[in-house]
């Protein structure tokens, strides 16, 4: 590896950590869990924010692991969450048929942005 490449990737960790950190500490309420099982109680009790959640389709061998899950609604009986993804860098194209989310780590109830 070369030493431009161990610098990114450093400079993307800290930014990640330091970020994260900022979030626990804007949300005490926010409840970290502890396995696959306990990420899919907290979603059904409808936590507001999860942090290191992580989801299992055992049967088509599938997993998901974010930085966090946030409650963004609810259909009929079940609370929607969005993944929360830290990175240091990311491009956005406009386009007619995506729908983003904007929020900001103070205010994660994020509004929504047609094809931005």
């Amino acid at each position: 590896m070369t030493p431009e490449i161990q610098r990114r990737r450093d400079e993307a960790e800290y930014h990640r950590r330091s970020v994260f950190e900022r979030l626990v500490a804007l949300h005490p309420d926010a409840v970290t869990a502890s396995g696959h099982q306990h990420t899919e109680e907290l979603m059904e009790n409808g936590v507001e924010l999860i942090l290191n959640a992580r989801l299992a389709d055992f049967a088509a061998r599938r997993t998901i692991t974010s930085q966090a899950f946030v409650r963004v609604g609810r259909v009929d009986d079940r609370f929607t969450y969005a993944p929360l993804v830290i990175k240091n860098h990311e491009v956005t194209e406009v386009s007619s048929s995506r729908q983003l989310l904007e929020g900001s780590l103070e205010r994660l109830d994020a509004e929504r942005r047609r094809g931005a």
